[in-house]
């Protein structure tokens, strides 16, 4: 290429690439050191504002926690150290493998509990899960072992919940998360932000906190089962258009993603897909903090409301007894009662696939065994459903 020719320089600008040629003023490719002028170089695309809200978000929980931790072991050091001086060591080694030559071999025994008269397995035989400890912590009155408090109150800390609504856990039973009232102050608010023709029941709409805490049925059942019944009927267009408001509010108290522009109101938001939100998530503070002045107090006064009723119900629904409906006292006692009918369901796929392998059916016993595996670990199981039957 000759110094002092005109030339064009074309660029393709992409997400994760830029293409670019050099021409003469005729649009031929020029040589550039013995090579046309052109190319394109890749790169990796960059990250959204959403994907490093939610890195940031993460690794925020997780210092949190660690902090969190750090602080417990601090305030237990002394009166653990009284009965049991090694037990912070190992649970230090407990997560190095026994044939790993770093591990210290007076930790490669009991990790928990290595007492003359308890020991590991005496403990979880004693507590088949921890929600069997925290439930005797909570109601046996007797002295426990500072260690058994400890690990207790740490799998509280570190799998930590919240629930806004402080009554008791036998208030939440059917008619006791109080639809009628949080729809009335609803109401209010909406007359407040003049939005005409917006109504919803306050009047025998209770009945419907049986369905929205029905385990039988998915959440977006419920919803599709009460969405027409809480608002107050106008004409058809006005009941169009009070039918998506109230779906999205049934959304938001069931932990789907709703839109939360239609329950505030906001026209043509440009940005509509920042508003789809769910309270089932780590990050939503942070994702309604993000819509700034977009979000109005009277609007913050809706997601205190939507959100009360959004924890009542969730509570509601784990405390349930998906057997017969009833009410346990505890979250401890819920996951007991999971943990019970978990060892149920075990014993009697066991005698089934007992029974395939006894007919001759070793094909089934094996996918019905290994369909058990996949759902405990979470995954989908790779065996065909007609496989079996």
């Amino acid at each position: 290429m000759k110094k002092d020719v005109p030339y064009n320089l074309g660029l393709d600008i992409g997400t994760s690439s830029i293409g670019w040629a050099i021409t003469d003023e005729n649009n031929r490719l020029i040589s550039v050191k013995g090579h046309y002028g052109i190319g394109a170089r890749l790169f990796s695309e960059g990250q959204s504002a959403a994907d490093r809200r939610g890195f940031r978000t993460t690794r925020r929980r997780l210092s949190r926690r660690k902090w969190r931790l750090r602080l417990l072991d601090e305030i237990f050091d002394a009166p653990i150290a009284e009965v049991d001086q090694s037990f912070y060591p190992r649970l230090r080694q407990s997560s190095v493998s026994p044939l790993d030559p770093t591990k210290k071999q007076e930790f490669a025994g009991n990790i928990l509990f290595d007492d003359p008269d308890f020991t590991d397995q005496d403990y979880h035989h004693q507590y088949p899960t921890i929600y069997h400890l925290r439930h005797d912590l909570a109601t046996e009155d007797q002295k426990f072992d500072v260690r058994l408090i400890y690990l207790a109150v740490h799998h509280l800390i570190k799998y930590r919940g919240h629930f806004l609504n402080k009554a008791d856990a036998d208030k939440f039973k059917g008619g006791e998360i109080d639809l009628a009232s949080a729809f009335s102050q609803l109401n209010e608010i909406f007359a407040m932000k003049q939005r005409d023709g917006l109504e919803l029941k306050t009047t025998g709409v209770n009945q419907w906190v049986a369905t929205l805490t029905d385990k039988k049925l998915s959440k977006s059942d419920r919803q599709k089962q009460i969405a027409g019944e809480i608002f107050v009927k106008g004409d058809k267009d006005q009941n169009q258009a009070n039918k998506k408001v109230a779906t999205e509010l049934l959304k938001a108290i069931l932990g789907l993603k709703a839109k939360f522009n239609v329950i505030f109101g906001i026209q043509a938001a440009a940005n509509a897909k920042e508003f789809s939100l769910t309270f089932n998530s780590d990050d939503f503070d942070d994702k309604i903090a993000d819509l700034g002045s977009q979000i109005t107090d009277e609007d913050q006064e809706i997601l205190a409301i939507l959100q009360k009723l959004y924890f009542a119900v969730d509570l509601a629904g784990i405390l349930q007894n998906s057997e017969d409906g009833s009410m346990y006292e505890s979250v401890s006692a819920a996951m007991m009662g999971r943990y019970k009918q978990h060892c149920h369901d075990l014993s009697r796929l066991k005698r089934m696939a007992e029974q395939l392998k006894q007919a001759g059916k070793k094909q089934p016993a094996k996918a019905l065994k290994q369909a058990y595996a996949d759902y405990v670990d979470g995954e989908i199981s790779s065996y065909k459903k007609n496989s079996v039957g």
